[in-house]
């Protein structure tokens, strides 16, 4: 279900609401409840962007999904699946080469000794949020919970290298 659609059902639960066209943006929307729609769809926007501190796994894959389901196939790609993987690997070099800048504390251009690392770090956390961002796309190209199958491999994880000895 196109996000939009989604939101008008969300505002609206007792009326159909449907495309006039397929590639058409125009919505049948009464004109008496287009403000009241537009505030709705201004806080849907302002609560999706807005991650809450204590954001779950779940949670985070849902907006994801949203945000995707919100853009055409052809620009999230996520039935492309080596585009997918193709793009995380490519943000996990950018990580490795930011790393690298941080452990040997080089400039973010590689000539020069940095004796500031933040701007190193900033980007270091950007990638990793480019990483899971990926990661999450292809856990949603998918359809697996990337929550259940983070808790099922910390299990095994655990298990494997119990800190118990017998």
């Amino acid at each position: 279900m196109p996000l939009l659609t989604t939101l008008l059902s969300l505002s609206h639960p007792n009326k159909k609401w449907g495309f006039t066209g397929e590639k058409s943006n125009k919505i049948d929307i009464p004109q008496e409840k287009y403000k009241a729609f537009s505030d709705f769809q201004l806080w849907m926007v302002k609560s999706s962007m807005c991650p809450s501190e204590n954001t779950t796994i779940r949670q985070a894959q849902n907006r994801v999904k949203t945000f995707l389901d919100s853009r055409p196939k052809d620009w999230s790609q996520i039935d492309n699946h080596f585009y997918t993987f193709t793009h995380m690997t490519e943000e996990i070099g950018e990580l490795a080469r930011h790393i690298i800048n941080v452990e040997l504390r080089l400039s973010s251009d590689r000539t020069t000794v940095d004796s500031v690392q933040e701007k190193n770090l900033h980007e270091i956390k950007d990638d990793l949020g480019d990483i899971f961002y990926a990661l999450l796309k292809m856990a949603i190209g998918y359809n697996i919970d990337l929550e259940e199958a983070f808790d099922e491999a910390m299990s095994s994880i655990e298990k494997r290298y119990s800190t118990k000895t017998n």
